[in-house]
């Protein structure tokens, strides 16, 4: 698993809620932001020059946008950002809204820029084709975009709206959304793709929503840290015809591990911290598997008053730790809600995966199980096609479990590990292996 991004200030010790921000710059960006480009190797103003310089700019060069262009890409598509190119405008600089990059049609699941390898885009307005959120009326579906990212891609200081299905879809390792105001994107301001590998960061960003703010794909590999953001929930259109906005920060499972019926893997690792999410009784977290590794919600503030409804989670089959946050106007401290459960990670081999792994001979099982901080675990039970192998009240000790293949028939067998906390509190996680001897 990658490591978290380290946070760019002292991280604090306390505190609730997107206020805690230590960045030294205002969430959403705009004024007061410090990491403006002042000028590029090329500098444009109408469509001709940007469209001339994407073609021509080259890694560590930069494409500077004038503070007073409004630049109509309207008729251009699959608008390439090279590789190691930063595309900027002055966005925040004595308050100024920033340069405005727009169109007024896009074809059907496409986006205005696809952003190249260690490239990024900053200081600039961005807004698609599609209508506001308070002006649908007959909704249809779309699926515009917004920026697409590779990997080492940063997009900061951007105002990004007007699109159907992403403001920024993240689909590349190492990528770093901060700092923009997005709003106005129907289904997800920001997706955390397929492709989507560990690390992601998504950080002080200004976000209104009415489907989901922050959704990922639950794709094995995938996951993101959140942090510093502040959601703001609208209701969504009467087309629509839902009673509240949708959740906020979401995991789906892995389509096709749930379509085979061989479990919802959650991604690996999320965490979701210091965060206020303003929901209009919506849920503010929900997670629709289970990861790999964890999924981690602390020091946030969710408007709901009650913990089951601001962080859920399908069947609540557990890794996941959600503890010392706050609910409600009157900040309600809930140190260990119920939604805090064991952690089971499958180690030795990395599961589950998508085809399982074809094992054969003797095959070590490495299971590592934990509880946060002050819990105590109470059991562990393995089991093996409902089976039980091991049980114990820690977790089996490095090579305890040996697996001989010869013994079983060939195809698929299911392992399940259920661990249970000193409240009682379980969670379970289960996984295949392909004997094939």
């Amino acid at each position: 698993m990658a490591v978290p991004f380290p946070v760019v200030a002292a991280e604090v010790a306390g505190g609730y809620g997107a206020e805690a921000n230590p960045t030294g710059d205002p969430i959403g960006g705009g004024d007061g932001y410090r990491r403006i480009v002042e000028r590029g190797d090329f500098n444009v103003a109408t469509a001709a020059e940007l469209l001339t310089a994407l073609k021509e700019a080259r890694a560590g060069q930069i494409i500077y946008v004038a503070q007073d262009a409004r630049i109509d890409l309207t008729g251009p598509i699959g608008l390439q950002l090279p590789a190691g190119v930063t595309l900027a405008g002055k966005r925040g600089r004595h308050g100024a809204a920033g340069p405005l990059i727009y169109c007024d049609t896009l074809p059907e699941q496409r986006g205005l820029f696809s952003a190249g390898p260690d490239s990024r885009i900053t200081g600039l307005r961005i807004r698609g084709p599609e209508p506001a959120i308070a002006q649908i009326g007959e909704y249809r579906r779309t699926s515009t975009m917004g920026i697409s990212t590779n990997t080492n891609v940063e997009v900061d200081n951007c105002e990004i709206s007007h699109f159907n299905h992403s403001g920024v879809n993240i689909r590349g390792k190492n990528v770093r959304v901060h700092h923009c105001f997005i709003h106005d994107v129907h289904a997800y301001p920001i997706v955390v793709a397929h492709k989507a590998e560990l690390p992601t960061l998504i950080e002080a960003n200004l976000i209104h929503y009415a489907w989901h703010a922050i959704a990922g794909s639950g794709d094995p590999g995938t996951g993101y840290e959140a942090r510093y953001n502040r959601i703001v929930a609208q209701m969504p259109p009467a087309s629509w015809k839902m009673p509240a906005p949708g959740h906020a920060f979401d995991m789906h499972a892995h389509r096709p591990l749930e379509k085979e019926r061989k479990g919802r893997v959650a991604g690996d690792y999320i965490s979701i911290h210091h965060n206020t999410a303003q929901l209009l009784d919506a849920v503010g977290v929900f997670i629709r598997g289970v990861p790999r590794d964890r999924a981690e919600v602390f020091h946030n503030w969710f408007s709901t008053p009650d913990p089951a409804t601001a962080i859920r989670q399908i069947k609540q089959d557990g890794n996941l730790w959600a503890y010392d946050n706050v609910y409600g106007p009157d900040k309600k401290p809930i140190p260990l809600p119920l939604e805090c459960r064991p952690r089971i990670r499958f180690q030795q081999p990395p599961l589950p995966a998508d085809p399982p792994p074809k094992v054969r001979g003797e095959v070590r099982l490495e299971i590592e199980v934990s509880v946060y901080g002050p819990l105590q675990l109470q059991s562990v039970v393995v089991q093996l096609d409902q089976q039980q192998i091991w049980s114990g009240q820690q977790g089996p000790p490095p090579g305890e479990i040996t697996l001989k293949t010869r013994e079983l028939t060939n195809g698929e067998h299911k392992l399940t590990v259920t661990a249970t906390d000193n409240r009682g509190v379980s969670s379970q996680h289960s996984a295949y292996l392909a004997i094939e001897n």
